[in-house]
């Protein structure tokens, strides 16, 4: 192409462009590059004036913005002075002293021990006494707990409606407890001697130490433990109960209260409307 030619389609490219405002400005009108900022993503960018969509702001302003953006994320990941646990499981206050039962496998290798009460609040906890042989722990907190487990060593009949009250482990700790409902599938020796109570209701880890509730809301046993019923054959060949059904292992009440009474914790008289799980379950927060 013939240089006059090509000079002349550039120009008219130019005027082309310059019509529909998509020129660059030119000589004293040039482009001035400005702190572009759009408050909806609180998002600082260097753009040209004629450019930038949002509100062009200061210097100063720009700065004073990213000074508290970076605060904030500053405070987002800074350390908490009480280190995260990196394991939990589930308790319940069993005293007004802020006694506090749970697993004996749930603080066995712990470091430290904390508990997260109703109220939000975190406390320190010193394991006063364990039972291998039940898999309960009591621990000792300055907690002052407004409600307290009420325990019954009945159990209730086969097939009656039972739930779980605890904290099931997820991506992140939970900070309330949730709950599961289920049925009393009755009691069996655990092989040792010792008899428990099989539970039909879905638990998943971070349960262990949970209160398991009767129709009335009274404590009937802990939670320790879950199995696959698909894995678990009699002699027979037929499985153990219905292969859909979860099953839990919690120890009874009348163990729990055979290991509360040794270690100087009174248990109240049963009551007919005891407080709801919710007013005394707290997690318990390992550090190893």
């Amino acid at each position: 192409m013939p240089v006059k030619t090509a000079a002349m389609t550039i120009a008219a490219a130019i005027a082309f462009a310059a019509a529909l405002g998509g020129a660059a400005p030119q000589g004293a009108n040039a482009a001035k590059v400005v702190n572009c900022y759009d408050p909806a993503r609180n998002l600082i960018q260097r753009k040209d004036d004629y450019d930038c969509k949002h509100r062009a702001i200061s210097d100063a302003e720009a700065d004073a913005i990213r000074h508290r953006r970076n605060e904030y994320v500053r405070k987002s990941i800074e350390i908490e002075p009480n280190p995260a646990a990196s394991g939990t499981g589930s308790g319940f206050f069993v005293s007004s002293a802020g006694d506090v039962v749970t697993n004996n496998h749930v603080i066995a290798t712990c470091g430290n021990v904390s508990i997260l009460t109703p109220d939000g609040k975190t406390y320190d906890a010193r394991v006063l006494s364990s039972s291998g042989q039940y898999d309960l722990a009591l621990l000792a907190t300055n907690a002052r707990p407004k409600s307290i487990a009420t325990i019954t060593p009945t159990s209730p009949a086969v097939g009656a409606n039972v739930e779980v009250v605890g904290f099931p482990a997820s991506l992140r700790p939970r900070r309330l407890p949730l709950r599961a409902s289920g049925q009393f599938n009755g009691v069996r020796d655990n092989g040792s001697g010792v008899d428990i109570l099989l539970i039909g209701a879905r638990v998943a880890g971070g349960s262990s130490g949970s209160p398991v509730l009767d129709d009335d809301g009274r404590v009937i046993g802990v939670v320790f433990a879950k199995m696959d019923p698909r894995k678990i054959l009699p002699h027979n060949g037929k499985a153990l109960l219905n292969p859909a059904t979860d099953i839990t292992l919690a120890t009874k009440a009348t163990d729990l209260v055979t290991f509360l009474t040794a270690n100087g914790v009174s248990i109240p008289h049963e009551t007919n409307n005891p407080d709801p799980a919710e007013a005394y379950a707290v997690r318990v927060n390992c550090l190893k």
